[in-house]
Parts: C-alpha cells; sequence; structure tokens
C-alpha cells in the first residue's frame, strides 16, 4: 500500500456538518451533522429477531456502517459470528509517525 499524507487520509473524512456527497448507500437521505447521523442510525430495526425484531436488521446496519466508512476512507472487514450473521470492524489506516489512539 503506498504511502499516504494526512491530508490524503482525512481528505475525504468529514467534518460537521457532513458533506451530502458522503453516502452513496441506496434509498438514504445523507446526514448533514452529528445529530442526522445518529437520527439515522437508531432509525435501523436492530432488535434480536427471536425478540420481535426484523430478520436482517442488525445486517442492514452493520451494510450502512461499511458503505459510510468506505466513503470517509476506512477500511472495513466482515468477521462471520454465525450463519448469516457478522460483526463489522471498521479502522482508520494510521499515519507514519503519527501518535495512535487506540480504544
Amino acid at each position: 500500500m503506498p504511502k499516504r499524507t494526512r491530508s490524503e487520509i482525512f481528505s475525504n473524512f468529514p467534518v460537521h456538518p457532513f458533506p451530502l456527497s458522503v453516502l452513496s448507500f441506496p434509498m438514504v437521505s445523507h446526514p448533514t451533522s452529528c445529530e442526522a447521523l445518529l437520527a439515522r442510525l437508531v432509525s435501523f430495526d436492530t432488535v434480536n429477531p427471536h425478540f420481535g425484531g426484523e430478520a436482517d436488521g442488525q445486517s442492514r446496519l452493520a451494510e450502512y456502517l461499511e458503505t459510510l466508512a468506505a466513503a470517509w476512507g476506512m477500511e472495513s472487514r466482515r468477521c462471520p459470528v454465525a450463519p448469516g450473521s457478522f460483526n463489522l470492524s471498521v479502522t482508520l489506516p494510521p499515519l507514519e509517525g503519527a501518535p495512535w489512539l487506540l480504544f
């Protein structure tokens, strides 16, 4: 992977308010603020299907986050946990010599 500068990494990363061109997720209005993004995230029905939630609600949220991460220049990886189910790991590659934040 070629070395990228900080400005190249963060040129696609939105600052508040979010640019309207950030997402390409089909049938989704683009968030224009942190509040709009949060409202979009909680609009997904992620209740466990065994307790009345939609069968694919959690997967649809993960797919949305995967699209959002890609639009912001982040890398994502699907980690299978059960048939038809996965956890999503999203990372922003570190810049050489830049400080790290781990959580």
